[in-house]
């Protein structure tokens, strides 16, 4: 179910995006790449927690004429996605001589369990390797005698499901750096355009249109009213008349509704208006050069914004590393331990 509801959300997102114009269309790509990404994923972690929880019941399914064995667990505190590994000696009997090692899954973790309690073990009367454990009120729990292929085949799923995971965390950073840096070349531009604005050659124009529309502003998750003032003017360069309504390079929509109306009072409809105009492309022009300070100070809130989103990068990619390298030393140690006592996980 979970499979298919993700999917589904990752597949609304995409076709939203290629259905409307914006910033998600831009993504609607990598949001397709995710999706197949998951896909996989979470199937495997279906299959898996599938195929325990089918292996807990019928290993339940035959213990019910088991008879008990008191024992004490050793925690190794080693774990992957088989469970914990813990070694199985009889009550009261030396630290040093354990009967075997097992994989173990209990109803909760169980790290700091007490070495010193007694716990009763059912054998399979089957005569098969699964050992079940139960250690009633505080937990219970079910597992299987510990052999190099199921050691193996733990340390295998768990690698890969952390190298799943840091490669969804890489695409998803890779996505949302993708989309700040289509937004950081906009918005150069526009400032780029901004400083070449201040030596445009002006000209005498006369506003058509003066007028302040209502809009919504984006805000985080959400969107805030906004007013955004609209200024419609003519102007003529060598003979030929052309039209704009750009105000500034950078200008958008404002909170401030007096704002909005202050500048729209400042450009009544027939004021004539110095108009700048680009000399290579007359068409474009505005009333009012310059004003790239604004935004040299957003390209620097998303330089800020790329540096620490490059920091968020290694330490996401350096956890999980330095979850597997914990993880390499604790099994080098606990393959030693078994090797010692004589328990060593045979094929």
């Amino acid at each position: 179910m979970l499979p298919h509801l993700v999917l589904t959300a990752l597949a609304v997102l995409a076709g939203a995006g290629f259905w409307e114009d914006g910033k998600i269309r831009q993504a609607a790509p990598l949001l397709l790449v995710v999706a197949l990404l998951v896909l996989p994923l979470l199937l495997w972690m279906h299959r898996l927690f599938a195929r325990l929880l089918a292996g807990q019941r019928e290993a339940a399914s035959r213990f019910t004429t088991a008879t008990p064995w008191a024992c004490q667990l050793e925690n190794t505190r080693y774990a992957d996605t088989s469970g914990q590994v813990f070694l199985v000696r009889e009550a009261h009997a030396s630290v040093d001589s354990p009967r075997f090692a097992a994989h173990m899954r209990f109803s909760r973790r169980v790290w700091n369990l007490s070495e010193q309690a007694t716990v009763d073990i059912f054998l399979d009367p089957a005569g098969v390797s699964p050992v079940f454990a139960v250690a009633a009120p505080n937990f219970s729990g079910w597992g299987e005698m510990l052999t190099r292929q199921r050691l193996d085949a733990g340390w295998r799923h768990t690698r890969q499901l952390l190298s799943w995971l840091m490669a969804l965390v890489l695409l998803g950073c890779a996505m949302a750096g993708w989309v700040l840096m289509q937004e950081y070349e906009s918005l150069s531009q526009t400032r780029q355009r901004a400083e070449e604005s201040q030596a445009w050659p002006d000209t005498l124009g006369r506003v058509l249109e003066s007028a302040v529309a209502e809009t919504r502003i984006p805000s985080g998750k959400t969107s805030v009213p906004g007013w955004e003032t609209i200024i419609l003017y003519e102007y003529a360069v060598n003979g030929v008349l052309h039209s704009g309504q750009r105000i500034r390079h950078g200008y958008g929509p404002s909170t401030d509704r007096e704002e909005a109306l202050a500048l729209a009072e400042a450009h009544p409809p027939g004021q004539e208006v110095r108009v700048y105009y680009d000399p290579h492309m007359p068409a474009r022009a505005v009333l009012q050069p310059g004003h790239a300070e604004p935004l040299q100070a957003e390209l620097d809130r998303i330089r800020l914004a790329a540096l620490a989103g490059s920091a968020g990068v290694l330490v996401a990619t350096g956890i999980p590393l330095g979850v597997l390298w914990h993880m390499s030393r604790r099994r080098q140690r606990l393959l030693l331990r078994l090797e010692q006592l004589g328990l060593a996980a045979q094929p």
